[in-house]
């Protein structure tokens, strides 16, 4: 059986309905229980900042029409700020939906060797600390995470 993943685009030129946002906010909240409880308020508030805030990217990767995963990027320049990257807990630990995700990732935003991706990590996430740390990002300030564009690339564009 042959289980069709497709992933989708969402910018300024391919706009995000809510629709799409209520299917990806599960995944959001779920992940970040442990952190915060989150609210319908919450969801207005994210939901509204996403759709109002046209450099956002948003990919999203389905399996069999239903969300997977998805990650929230933007581009400034030479830096490239991974907003959010989200995988629905049946598919964490799968690590071909992760090297998807940034696989796409790369060759949609036109992330160049010279430049420079980051994130920020609340300080309790341990887990996203441990993942991206192992990636290669370093710790620059307290909250932010940054590696070269080539290293990302050298790390899942020729990763076998």
């Amino acid at each position: 059986m042959c289980i069709q993943v497709e992933g989708i685009l969402y910018s300024d030129k391919h706009p995000i309905s809510e629709q799409v946002l209520r299917e990806l906010f599960p995944i959001l909240k779920e992940n970040y229980q442990f952190l915060y409880h989150i609210t319908e308020e919450d969801f207005l508030l994210w939901s509204q900042n996403i759709r109002k805030t046209k450099e956002i990217h948003t990919y999203v990767l389905k399996e069999q029409n239903h969300p997977i995963g998805y990650i929230q990027y933007l581009v400034r320049g030479k830096e490239v700020c991974l907003a959010e990257i989200q995988i629905d807990r049946t598919h964490q630990g799968d690590r071909k939906t992760f090297r998807k995700l940034m696989r796409d990732f790369i060759v949609l935003s036109g992330l160049k060797e010279d430049d420079v991706v980051f994130l920020h990590i609340h300080p309790q996430n341990k887990k996203s600390q441990e993942v991206f740390m192992g990636l290669g990002f370093q710790r620059v300030e307290h909250r932010r995470y940054e590696i070269t564009g080539k290293k990302i690339i050298e790390k899942f564009l020729n990763e076998e």
